[in-house]
């Protein structure tokens, strides 16, 4: 098939109507505007144009009852594109630009995106009609509409659970939850509640005739359901509030039939309602609980949310995934997600899923957002596309100078995952990152080779380049930090003192410039601000551990532990614990009691025990009720930890022991706190003379 645009100059045509035509002037103007010589860029209204010698005619036509998102017929003499809609038309202009300029250097397209199509002929359906990519780069509308992506920043007049941005909570808005009002949480069968929502969209929106927006009718988050008599006789009941949420839907719908709303089958509203949804109304269906970045064919997980799926595929044909496509407690160290998403993609497709949100880092920068959102864009079109071709594309276009190592180290973490195969954590610690795919040598020299290329780019990618290197200091940092006193860590023991290396002032030299970047300020969806980051390694170069005696000797476990917490020299490493994080260095135990044997053969020269417990309500975590030393099964010392009155985030045991000579072993149990989830976060067992 004929698939070349190359000429050398263009004459732009379009159909007969208003609509073709303004995207003919669209196409005319910007190619004009990106042409040193202007000549070899002609409009012509005739319907058989006279073509000079050596040029190429385009011929526009947007037609909205075409019967795929686009098609292309291609010839030497002419490509002749078609749209159903404005958005792929606009998206289609900047394909053909960024297509011509790569085959001719009278034309400039420096600041465009590769291609991601061909024009050979063909008559194409993406496979997903909404897609948005919530990564940093998406947050710019221009820059998606180059992608074709749909963006919450120019989509939506309300996004997710955001109805408290918009709404007045009292008494007339407010649930009744077992006969109390609740300012947690929203009834829906209120006039007030619908009569805010009408003029809210009435007065920020219109009508949806001029550009029709999307409104998410989502209860605020959490289990709490309204019970009040309208609400009861609407269908509620305590556990599902969907009949009063999509009769206010539906009636929203029906006073803006242009506009589109949606709901979240979660929580409280996972069931569909009794009667189908209106044209205009869908349903966003959370993908939590599936594995991320494997196969998802057999899946116990999957043939549940495929269910869930098909019981609301009976309501509505406009069935959308919010996805998950970050580890949201470590946004810096690069993390693949392409090889998954290639993987899970055809299985969304078979079951009827229409649209994606593929919940990021969102605001924040994360290291190869840039490539991960173009080629993830282009996987939403076509899933069959392949990925080595897209970031190879990508890297050349927007790092010439350094795209062969980047390219390489990025490739390699998606053919590391793959053949792990795997899920990755939506909430995980950097062992298990470095477990799965993250392979600390070759990161190690990855960084290395990074910091030398910085210095060899210029203008704007050497500031990409220098952005991108301050982020991965902080995977450089978690690196030294897991290898401890091995080769590349970051620690070396002297004088019965555990030290850093000279190298880790470098790398926090390096990370302190996050600073210069409004978007590199946190490292996690919620608090993980670099700024403590950075104090807790600070911490640890001016307040040096003493030598863990313990680290001579054998600590293992008697209760049973959980997952990712099977390695007990966290806590006889001598590295301690950031009180800012419980993802590192603590050993989270959730299961049971903590409880501990400890044989050492010269516990005679030990004289002090310290204990470190993290503090962390909102993850769930809390100190030990009490901490038992255990002797031949005898409890000699039951201890209550105290606060640290440096950290409040710490909690401690400070104890003097004294074991006779014939003790060779201990056992330590820690008794859970009753509250919340009860987890424990320990992490140095210390014992020195």
């Amino acid at each position: 098939t004929y698939k070349d645009v190359v000429a050398e100059g263009y004459v732009i045509t379009s159909e007969e109507d208003g609509l073709s035509q303004k995207w003919q002037d669209y196409l005319y103007n910007q190619l004009s505007k990106r042409s040193k010589d202007k000549s070899k860029v002609v409009k012509s209204m005739s319907v058989d144009p006279t073509i000079p010698p050596g040029f190429k005619e385009i011929h526009v036509e947007v037609a909205t009852d075409l019967k795929n998102d686009y098609c292309i017929k291609n010839t030497p003499a002419k490509v002749h594109v078609r749209m159903r809609e404005e958005k792929t038309a606009l998206w289609m202009v900047y394909q053909l630009i960024a297509a011509i300029a790569q085959q001719n250097p009278n034309f400039n397209a420096i600041d465009l995106p590769p291609t991601t199509i061909e024009f050979k002929n063909q008559c194409t359906n993406f496979d997903f009609s909404y897609r948005d990519v919530h990564l940093q780069p998406n947050m710019d509308v221009d820059y998606a509409a180059l992608i074709g992506t749909n963006s919450v920043e120019s989509d939506w007049g309300i996004w997710a659970h955001n109805l408290h941005k918009v709404l007045k909570v009292d008494s007339a808005t407010q649930a009744e939850v077992n006969g109390v009002l609740t300012d947690k949480q929203y009834c829906f069968s209120s006039e007030q509640l619908y009569l805010q929502l009408h003029e809210y969209i009435d007065d920020n929106y219109g009508n949806g005739k001029k550009k029709p927006y999307r409104f998410m009718i989502a209860p605020n988050d959490n289990d709490q359901v309204c019970t009040c008599e309208k609400c009861k006789g609407a269908g509620n009941d305590q556990h599902n509030a969907t009949p009063a949420v999509f009769n206010l839907i539906n009636r929203l719908a029906q006073d803006f039939p242009k506009h589109h709303f949606y709901a979240l089958a979660y929580r409280t509203t996972l069931t569909p309602p009794d009667n189908e949804l209106l044209d205009n109304c869908g349903v966003f269906i959370s993908t939590i609980a599936i594995p991320k970045g494997v196969k998802l064919t057999g899946n116990k997980n999957f043939n549940e949310l495929n269910d869930l799926i098909q019981d609301w595929k009976k309501k509505t044909p406009n069935l959308y995934l919010w996805d998950y496509i970050s580890n949201f407690d470590d946004y810096l160290t690069p993390l693949p997600i392409l090889t998954g998403l290639k993987k899970q993609f055809p299985d969304f497709i078979n079951a009827g899923v229409k649209g994606l949100f593929l919940n990021g880092s969102g605001y924040d920068y994360s290291p190869f957002d840039d490539v991960k959102t173009y080629a993830a864009a282009a996987l939403m079109m076509n899933a069959k596309i392949d990925i080595d071709s897209l970031t190879g594309k990508f890297f050349a276009k927007k790092y010439p100078v350094s795209h062969q190592l980047l390219n390489s180290y990025y490739i390699s973490l998606e053919n590391k995952i793959n053949q792990t195969d795997k899920p990755y954590s939506l909430y995980g610690n950097f062992k298990s990152a470095s477990k799965n795919y993250l392979a600390t040598a070759d990161f190690i020299v990855f960084y290395n080779s990074l910091t030398k290329t910085v210095n060899t780019a210029t203008g704007e990618e050497k500031e990409n380049l220098e952005k991108l290197l301050t982020a991965l200091s902080f995977t450089r940092l978690q690196v030294a930090y897991l290898l401890g006193y091995e080769a590349g860590g970051g620690f070396v023991i002297g004088n019965e003192q555990v030290k850093l290396t000279p190298d880790i002032k470098v790398y926090l030299k390096q990370l302190s410039n996050y600073v210069n970047y409004k978007d590199l300020a946190r490292f996690k969806e919620n608090g993980g601000y670099l700024k403590d980051y950075l104090a807790e390694w600070q911490k640890l170069a001016q307040y040096s551990a003493k030598r863990n005696l313990l680290s001579e000797g054998n600590l293992s476990f008697i209760s049973n532990p959980d997952e990712d917490y099977t390695d007990s020299r966290t806590l006889n490493d001598g590295i301690m614990g950031f009180g800012s994080n419980y993802q590192q260095g603590w050993l989270l135990s959730s299961k049971d009691d903590l409880h501990l044997k400890v044989s050492l053969d010269n516990l005679l020269k030990a004289r002090n025990l310290n204990i470190n417990f993290l503090n962390d309500e909102e993850a769930g975590i809390y100190p030990p009720t009490l901490v038992e030393i255990i002797v031949d099964g005898k409890v000699i010392k039951s201890l209550k930890p105290k606060l640290n009155p440096s950290d409040e985030k710490v909690y401690q045991i400070q104890e003097t022991l004294s074991f006779g000579a014939d003790i060779k072993m201990f056992e330590i149990k820690m008794l859970r706190s009753t509250k919340g989830k009860r987890t424990i976060g320990c992490d140095e067992i210390q014992l020195t003379k």
